[in-house]
């Protein structure tokens, strides 16, 4: 039985920890750790706020972000931040409109972004 979509072992792999690292760091047991990579246990908030703190990364994401997208992200967000003064107004406004775009047109609406930029 697996319990739902994790990042567990991309966030471990990801900070370079050998299960037996992780493990130690978070207080887990290896045995536990590794079950709980595979979807064979349930996670539970205390799980997710050692591995959080172990993988230096917030608890929502061990569930639902790849580690390498989200370092991606996070350097969207802080160029969006340095870009509009450190306001996150702008970074709201683009997030909420490409939410809105259905996923079928986001790669047209990526190309006409580009070429908006291209033209600038």
């Amino acid at each position: 039985m697996s319990f739902g979509p994790k990042h567990f072992a991309n966030w471990r792999k990801h900070c370079k920890l050998t299960q037996s690292q992780a493990a130690e760091l978070t207080g887990i047991s290896q045995g536990h750790l590794s079950d709980l990579e595979r979807g064979r246990r349930r996670y539970n908030e205390g799980h997710l706020e050692m591995m959080a703190k172990a993988y230096n990364c917030e608890l929502w994401e061990l569930i639902g972000r790849n580690p390498e997208i989200t370092r991606q992200f996070r350097g969207v967000l802080e160029w969006l931040e340095s870009e509009n003064g450190g306001s996150d107004t702008g970074i709201t406004e683009i997030l909420n409109v490409w939410r809105h775009i259905p996923a079928d047109d986001r790669r047209t609406a990526l190309r006409m972004l580009r070429a908006l930029a291209d033209n600038v």
